[in-house]
């Protein structure tokens, strides 16, 4: 069920007016991430028109980041969310409204970046390739603590594993131009509101051995957590994060929104 809050894109420019310290084009394959995984198509469509229109990833950044949240969310959410991005860029080349659209784009917007073409870079659709990257990432990824995450993994059965970390395949390795380390970050944010604590954590766990610090981990759930309701997904992903990196200590200042009871506050 989508837990994606009625998001308008001027409350999108205020969310994602200030990133820091996570890169603004990592924040924005989050947000891509976590809404596609999310599932909610109105939603889907307003978040990715407007980050077409901030011109920060383009195009194909945007279809990747789709891919991965479809790898740990499930098919039906890319093809909901492509659905949302051809609607999207049909609205941004012949907008239904000319005078919203110039009053709702982001100030610093440069177009939605270069294409490839409508179809966007090819995806393998190799079961066994994506098995082969799977096995591949997982290693990379989880590094020394590899055998005991997929010793838990194998056993759920064997052919739970080899799927799962088939997924690694499909998010890491799949379509478009990202770093591992970006495709890290928007991977975390796919399971964000979706409570899959496990999973969660061994991907936050994983993201300082791939140049991700605790302050930038930390934005990817303070960005992204801000675009849906507060309750039981989004108090489970803030306890994947705490333990997978401690507890942190914030002051009132630190909280967004600052003074208590501010819908935009995290407590």
């Amino acid at each position: 069920m989508s837990i994606a809050k009625v998001v308008k894109p001027g409350t999108l420019s205020f969310i994602l007016s200030s990133t820091a310290p996570l890169g603004e084009a990592d924040a924005h394959l989050a947000t891509v991430a976590a809404m596609a995984a999310d599932g909610h198509r109105r939603q889907c469509e307003t978040t990715l028109q407007w980050v077409l229109e901030a011109g920060v990833i383009d195009r194909d950044r945007v279809r990747a980041a789709i891919f991965i949240a479809g790898a740990f969310a499930g098919s039906i959410r890319v093809e909901t969310a492509l659905s949302a991005l051809a609607a999207a860029t049909s609205e941004i080349e012949r907008p239904s409204d000319p005078l919203s659209a110039i009053m709702s784009a982001p100030s610093s917007a440069g177009g939605a970046g270069s294409r490839r073409g409508d179809d966007g870079p090819a995806a393998t659709a190799d079961p066994a390739a994506w098995a082969k990257a799977g096995n591949r990432l997982f290693t990379v990824v989880h590094g020394q603590d590899a055998p005991k995450v997929g010793k838990r993994l194998d056993g759920l059965g064997p052919e739970v594993a080899a799927w799962l970390k088939a997924d690694y395949g499909r998010a890491l390795d799949g379509p478009g131009e990202l770093t591992l380390r970006s495709r890290l970050i928007a991977s975390v944010a796919a399971l964000i509101p979706v409570e899959a604590p496990s999973a969660l954590e061994r991907l936050v766990r994983a993201l300082s051995a791939h140049g991700v610090d605790g302050d930038e981990a930390w934005a990817i759930i303070d960005v992204t957590g801000r675009l849906f309701e507060e309750g039981g997904a989004i108090r489970t992903a803030q306890g994947a994060f705490e333990r997978a990196l401690g507890r942190r200590a914030r002051e009132e200042s630190d909280a967004p929104g600052g003074a208590p009871g501010d819908p935009y506050r995290w407590d």
